[in-house]
């Protein structure tokens, strides 16, 4: 425990090359230790005669305690900081979730069955049925949720930018061990196969109920 009484809670990530020899590495550990830094996962990158670079996630208070972090790595004559990487911005660098498909294609008939030709038979047939696109398209897996952002992940009211960080597929969340929420902040998963998506509103004001009632009514079903 520090002297604040508490323990570091923000993680950064610091890439650092330090001099390949005995004794060269707990140094640079007692460095970042006498600065209160709290050391967690270490990954070695390379290994050389000379010198080597690791990936070293230290914990600090706030961006004051890591500036303070930064200057002792820095004074240690036998390490060089390449970079500081921030992980959670690094894990939603690009977004979080992505699109992809249900079907493989190895073979061109394959190819042939799920576009041209193949694909003009089901368009045909939703044409002459158009109950069908639930069964032919992903309009039966997916589901809406209408938002105004007044409560998400109890952070008060959000903007549609803001809220847009949020975003987490129910499947993503049980691949990472964690049950799927029902709060509109995040993407759920209904019957295990649904996906949501979301359709925020700009403004808080102008997104009352009879306002978004108004709305998802006149989306058509392929909007979702």
């Amino acid at each position: 425990m520090s002297k604040h009484g508490r323990i570091p809670e923000r993680d950064f990530v610091f890439e650092i090359r330090n001099l390949h020899g005995p004794g060269s590495l707990g140094k640079l550990f007692t460095a970042i230790g006498n600065a209160e830094g709290l050391i967690s996962d270490i990954v070695t990158t390379f290994v050389g005669k000379t010198h080597s670079i690791r990936e070293i996630t230290v914990s600090v208070f706030d961006e004051e305690h890591l500036a303070r972090v930064e200057r002792a790595i820095a004074q240690y004559q036998g390490a060089e900081i390449l970079q500081i990487k921030d992980p959670i911005f690094e894990m939603h660098k690009g977004g979080k979730i992505h699109s992809g498909r249900k079907r493989d294609v190895r073979t061109l008939a394959q190819l042939r069955y799920v576009y041209t030709p193949g694909v003009a038979r089901v368009c045909t047939a939703i044409h002459q049925d158009e109950a069908k696109a639930r069964d032919y398209t992903n309009i039966g897996n997916s589901v809406g949720i209408f938002t105004n952002g007044t409560r998400v992940l109890g952070l008060s009211y959000q903007k549609a930018e803001q809220r847009l960080a949020v975003r987490i597929p129910g499947e993503v969340l049980r691949g990472w061990g964690l049950a799927p929420s029902t709060n509109f902040g995040l993407l759920v998963t209904l019957r295990g196969r649904n996906p949501a998506k979301p359709i925020d509103f700009a403004s808080r004001e102008a997104s009352r109920p009879p306002e978004i009632t108004m709305t998802y009514t006149k989306l058509p079903p392929v909007r979702f």
